[in-house]
């Protein structure tokens, strides 16, 4: 969980970044709900970016505002996915940052959601069952 909660952090801290360059309305709230949102897995991300975009596109009218806005949250989300996550995850339960990008990258597609959330404990077990039974 503490893991979970740096990554979000950092998302949220991008978000407000890209939000504030950018001039948009609301960026320190929309961190915010975006750091709150993204300790879900996958989903949290999703709904991050509808309610910014549900903000930005009742503030600010417009196709503009709304693409920016995509555009911020494509970026901050393929950072999360490639080097916070496994980054952070991997330093946080000792197991190597590969190894959680494959975890994750296989439990989400073969169990979707159920096993994006179950994918890195489920890689820190094998890990220690590798080191600890199989590797003597």
């Amino acid at each position: 969980l503490r893991g979970r909660r740096l990554v979000s952090l950092g998302s949220a801290l991008l978000i407000w970044l890209g939000l504030s360059f950018r001039g948009l309305p609301a960026p320190l709230t929309l961190g915010i709900v975006t750091g709150l949102a993204w300790m879900i897995p996958w989903l949290g991300g999703i709904l991050a970016y509808l309610t910014a975009s549900i903000i930005v596109m009742i503030v600010q009218p417009g196709w503009s505002g709304l693409l920016q806005v995509t555009i911020i949250y494509s970026v901050v989300s393929l950072l999360e996915s490639l080097l916070l996550t496994p980054w952070i995850m991997g330093r946080s339960v000792g197991v190597s940052p590969l190894l959680i990008m494959l975890a994750l990258f296989l439990g989400g597609l073969f169990f979707g959601v159920p096993g994006l959330l179950l994918a890195v404990p489920v890689a820190v077990l094998v890990s220690w069952f590798w080191r600890n039974h199989l590797s003597n």
